[in-house]
């Protein structure tokens, strides 16, 4: 993911944050809360979780989202925002883990989650701003499109090789006969 951030890929990179892995039966990750105990931390978890937004803002990328599972609408406002951006995009989707993590249920984002967007006066180009916003993970949690800067060029456009092409790589895929090749190990 650093990389991708580095050079502006044309991608989205989409982050399932349950504070968990719950696929795994539980076990602490990055994300999981100082304290809180589950399968691989019976004791607690002894240090405090990754800020996963500001870790991202710290490598300067072109598009930085949040959204919460429990808003189907305003999460697929922000992934359509991500889809059609050009550059790298990342969206953090907050969702719970009934399973597992009991420490953040559904009602707990209800609580403390707010749309950005909706904020006046907020510059979604400032990226200390984004940063500011970003910090709190505990009481009043920023979602919605926290930081775009749609001046850093993508990486196809920084690509010399790419100058005057039109076609997208897709298109350039070609499926070359190898049969002589093939032939010639016989």
């Amino acid at each position: 993911m650093v990389h991708s951030v580095r050079s502006n890929y044309n991608m989205t990179f989409i982050l399932h944050n349950n504070e968990n892995y719950g696929l795994t039966t539980g076990q602490a990750s990055s994300t999981t809360r100082k304290g809180v105990k589950t399968n691989s931390t019976p004791e607690g978890v002894s240090v405090a979780p990754l800020n996963v937004m500001e870790f991202v803002l710290g490598l300067n990328p072109s598009f930085a989202a949040r959204t919460f599972s429990g808003d189907v609408k305003h999460m697929t406002e922000v992934l359509r925002a991500a889809f059609k951006h050009k550059g790298f995009s990342f969206v953090e989707i907050f969702q719970n883990c009934p399973s597992y993590n009991h420490e953040t249920p559904h009602e707990w984002y209800q609580e403390r989650v707010y749309d950005i967007g909706k904020v006046e006066g907020y510059d979604k180009t400032n990226l200390a701003s984004a940063k500011e916003v970003s910090d709190d993970m505990e009481n009043h949690i920023a979602v919605g499109l926290i930081y775009e800067n749609n001046t850093i060029p993508a990486f196809l456009d920084l690509e010399i090789g790419r100058e005057g092409k039109t076609t997208q790589l897709v298109d350039e895929v070609s499926s070359p006969d190898i049969l002589a090749l093939l032939a010639s190990y016989k």
